[in-house]
């Protein structure tokens, strides 16, 4: 049984289409948390968090945009901030 040229599209095709519905499923933020601490938010996705950093410091506002990739995107607010003060080689907001 040969499968002729139209077959083959059709079936590649579908597959380009179930990939993509599939990374736009894994990768499109499906939630969002505001915090009043100076204005940070949080997107979340299945493989990433995105911080947008805005949190009142001692002398300041502290504000970056951060990206935190699998597994580390299921962290609490704390333990990204945590994690944010880590990757800083010097800083004076921890």
């Amino acid at each position: 049984m040969k499968k002729t040229l139209k077959q083959k599209l059709v079936l590649a095709s579908a597959i380009l289409f179930l990939l993509v519905l599939i990374l736009a499923v894994l990768l499109i933020p499906h939630s969002r948390d505001y915090f009043r601490d100076g204005g940070t938010v949080i997107y979340k996705s299945a493989l990433y968090t995105k911080v947008e950093w805005c949190r009142m410091v001692d002398n300041g506002f502290y504000e970056n945009t951060s990206v935190f990739w699998f597994p580390n995107n299921s962290a609490d607010y704390d333990e990204l901030w945590d994690m944010e003060m880590a990757r800083l080689p010097y800083t004076k907001y921890k």
